[in-house]
């Protein structure tokens, strides 16, 4: 696990800041060292939540 991290740089991301923005291809792979994230759509003017993430698991 340490040869895997060991190749990814540290980034904060602060609430309300985006890791990805609707439309755009992923290119990233991250790590949730803190905190949690989630992906969300919207419907009908509504923000759906399609999945949480916690901090050590990885997306």
């Amino acid at each position: 696990m340490d040869n895997i991290l060991s190749v990814f740089e540290p980034l904060k991301i602060c609430k309300g800041e985006f890791f990805l923005k609707s439309g755009k291809t992923c290119r990233q792979m991250a790590f949730i060292e803190s905190g949690y994230m989630r992906m969300y759509d919207i419907v009908d003017g509504k923000e759906i939540t399609l999945w949480i993430v916690v901090q050590k698991i990885n997306l």
